[in-house]
C-alpha cells in the first residue's frame, strides 16, 4: 500500500465499509446541477409587468359591476376575463415550454460518459456503476474504455495510448505512464493499465465542465430591450390613464362616485391592456424556438432560448481550432515531401509504409499507409519489425525486397534520423536540419525515413514526410461568407504558436497571432470591444 496526493492506494481495492465512508464525504461520481424548481420558473412568469397587468384588468372586469345594472352579477365582465385569462397562460405556457424544450447540455454531454467501468472492490474484478465510484477505487483501463473519474495510473503494465482530443483539442493520441495523471472523459485507444480514482463529480475536469454548463443563467439581450419596451410603453399608457382618471374624476357627480371611480381605474387598466404588448413574448419565444429547432437539426445543442439571438447579433467569433476549423485528423501532405537524391515521393511513402504498423494503427501510421499505394508493398516482405518506443523515437523494420536484397529501413523523429544518417552523410544532415526547421517554423509536424544495409550500418537518407491536421472542406468559405456576414472570425487554440499560423495562413486568416501575452490583455480588449456594444462569442 503506498499514497498518492494523500489518498492511500490499495492495488486490491477498497472495501465496502471503505467505499461507504469515502462516499459519506465526497458523494457520488456525478453533477447534480443546482435546478430551479419547475414551480418557481413557472410562477416568475406571472411577476412580469404585462401579466400582471393582464390579471388586473382581469380582476376588474368581474369585480367592478355593470354601471347600468349594478346588481346584477350576470352583466359583469366574464367575457374578457376569460379572454384575459387564456392569453395570459397561453403565453406563460408558450414562453415556460419554449424554454424547457431547448435543450438539456448537460444531458447531451453526459451521454458522452460510460454507465459502467471495471472496478477493483474487496479484492475481486466487478462492474460497478460510475457513479458509485468514490477516491481510492482501482478501475481497469484498457483499449476503448471511457475514462471514469480523474485519477493516476498505478500498478505495473505498459504505457497506454489516451485519446484526449474532446478534453484538449490534441489530435494525436498522448503517451501515459504509471504514475501519470488521467482525466474523465478521455478515450483510451490501446495499452492495459489499472488508475486510481482521485477525483469524483464536480471536482473531476468532466464535472467541472458540466457544472459550467448547468451555470449558465443568463437573460438574454433582447428579452432584455423587449421588457425594457414593454415597461416604456406601459409609462407612457399609465401616464394618459392617471391624467383620464384625473379629469373623469374632476368632472363626475359626487353621488355615486365610489362606483365611478372603480369603474374609472377598471377603463384605465382597459387601456393600459390595450397599450402593452400582450402577444410580444408569445411571438419572439415562438419564432426563437423556430431557430432553436433549426439549430437542433443541425446537431447543435442549444442551452437556452437567448443563444438564438445572441449568435444573430455577434460580431466577433472566436472558435476553437482542432475539430472544429480542422478535421482533428492527422493528414499526410504529399506536396510537402522531400525525397533524398535518386528517390521520389511515392517510394518515400512506401519506404515509410513498411517502417509502419499494418494493424492496429496509431494515427500517424493511419495518415502515412493512407497516402500509400498499398499494392506496392505486395512486393516486399517485413521479416521482423520493432515499434516505436519513447526512448529510441523511432521504428525499424528488416525488409525482404523483390530483388533478394535485404535493408533496414527505420522512420521516426527528424532529429533522430538526422543523427543517424550523420554519422556517415554529415553534408546531408547538414540539409536535412535546414529542412526540418523550415518545416518546424510552418507548424509541421515531420518524420525522416533512412534506410541501410543490415551489415554495413551505412544509413542513407530517403525523404522526410510531413503530417498535419488540415482545415475542413467548408471552413474556409464558412469564414469568408461569416465575414461578409459582418462576423469577425478569430481562432482560440492551445497548440504551438507554429501550428496555429499554418492553419491561419491556409483559412486565409492572416498570420498575427496572440501568445500567452493574451492573458494580461484580455480583459482590456474585451472591454474595448465590449464598449462598442459588440457580442463577442466562443464556440
Amino acid at each position: 500500500m503506498a499514497e498518492v496526493d494523500d489518498i492511500k492506494v490499495n492495488l486490491d481495492g477498497l472495501s465496502d465499509e471503505e467505499v461507504a465512508k469515502l462516499r459519506a464525504i465526497h458523494g457520488y461520481n456525478e453533477v447534480t446541477p443546482k435546478e430551479t424548481p419547475e414551480w418557481v420558473k413557472i410562477a416568475k412568469r406571472f411577476t412580469g409587468i404585462v401579466p400582471i397587468i393582464m390579471m388586473i384588468t382581469a380582476v376588474l372586469g368581474v369585480a367592478v359591476p355593470d354601471p347600468r345594472d349594478p346588481g346584477n352579477i350576470a352583466k359583469r365582465d366574464w367575457m374578457s376575463f376569460a379572454l384575459l385569462v387564456f392569453e395570459l397562460l397561453l403565453v406563460v405556457v408558450v414562453d415556460y415550454y419554449s424554454d424547457k424544450n431547448a435543450g438539456n447540455a448537460i444531458k447531451a454531454v453526459k451521454d458522452l460518459s460510460a454507465p459502467e467501468c471495471e472496478c477493483k472492490r474487496n479484492g475481486k474484478w466487478e462492474k460497478v456503476k460510475v457513479r458509485e465510484l468514490v477516491p481510492g477505487d482501482i478501475c481497469f483501463l484498457g483499449g476503448g474504455v471511457v475514462i471514469p473519474a480523474d485519477g493516476k495510473l498505478v500498478g505495473e503494465g505498459e504505457p497506454v495510448q489516451i485519446d484526449e482530443a474532446a478534453l484538449t483539442g490534441e489530435a494525436l493520441a498522448v503517451t501515459k505512464r504509471v504514475g501519470d495523471e488521467v482525466l474523465a472523459g478521455a478515450v483510451v485507444q490501446s495499452g492495459e493499465l489499472d488508475m486510481m480514482v482521485t477525483k469524483t463529480g464536480e471536482n473531476s475536469f468532466f464535472g467541472k465542465t458540466l457544472a459550467l454548463l448547468g451555470s449558465v443563467q443568463e437573460e438574454g439581450h433582447l428579452k432584455k430591450t423587449l421588457g425594457k419596451v414593454a415597461k416604456t410603453m406601459a409609462l407612457i399608457g399609465l401616464f394618459f390613464c392617471v391624467i383620464i382618471f384625473i379629469v373623469r374624476i374632476a368632472r363626475s357627480e359626487r353621488e355615486n362616485r365610489g362606483d365611478f371611480v372603480a369603474q374609472t381605474v377598471k377603463l384605465c387598466f382597459v387601456i393600459l391592456t390595450a397599450v402593452v404588448p400582450i402577444a410580444m413574448p408569445v411571438v419572439t419565444t415562438t419564432v426563437l424556438s423556430v431557430g432553436a429547432l433549426e439549430l437542433s437539426k443541425e446537431s447543435a445543442v442549444v442551452t437556452r432560448l437567448s443563444a438564438i439571438e445572441e449568435m444573430a447579433g455577434i460580431e466577433v467569433l472566436c472558435s476553437d481550432k482542432t475539430g472544429t476549423l480542422t478535421l482533428n485528423k492527422l493528414t499526410l501532405d504529399k506536396d510537402e515531401i522531400t525525397c533524398g537524391e535518386g528517390f521520389t515521393g511515392e517510394y518515400v511513402l512506401v519506404m515509410a509504409s513498411l517502417a509502419s504498423k499494418l494493424t492496429n494503427q496509431e494515427p500517424i501510421d493511419k495518415a502515412i499507409t493512407a497516402a500509400t499505394d498499398l499494392s506496392q508493398l505486395e512486393k516486399y516482405k517485413v521479416t521482423k519489425f520493432i515499434p516505436f518506443n519513447p526512448v529510441d523515437k523511432k521504428t525499424e523494420s528488416t525488409v525482404l525486397f523483390p530483388d533478394g536484397t535485404i535493408k533496414l529501413i527505420s522512420k521516426g523523429a527528424p532529429h533522430v534520423i538526422r543523427n543517424m544518417v550523420a554519422v556517415n552523410y554529415p553534408e546531408m544532415a547538414e540539409k536535412m536540419e535546414g529542412i526540418i526547421n523550415g518545416k518546424a517554423e510552418r507548424g509541421l509536424r515531420t518524420l525522416g525515413v533512412c534506410w541501410s544495409d543490415p551489415e554495413t550500418i551505412d544509413w542513407q537518407f530517403v525523404g522526410l514526410i510531413s503530417l498535419f491536421d488540415p482545415p475542413r472542406d467548408d471552413t474556409k468559405h464558412t469564414i469568408e461568407q461569416s465575414m461578409e456576414y459582418g462576423v469577425d472570425v478569430k481562432m482560440v487554440t492551445g497548440d504551438q504558436r507554429a501550428i496555429a499560423i499554418e492553419t491561419a495562413r491556409r483559412l486565409g486568416m492572416g498570420t498575427n497571432i496572440i501568445g500567452n501575452e493574451i492573458w494580461s490583455t484580455e480583459s482590456s480588449l474585451v472591454e474595448q470591444r465590449g464598449g462598442l456594444g459588440e457580442f463577442i462569442m466562443s464556440v
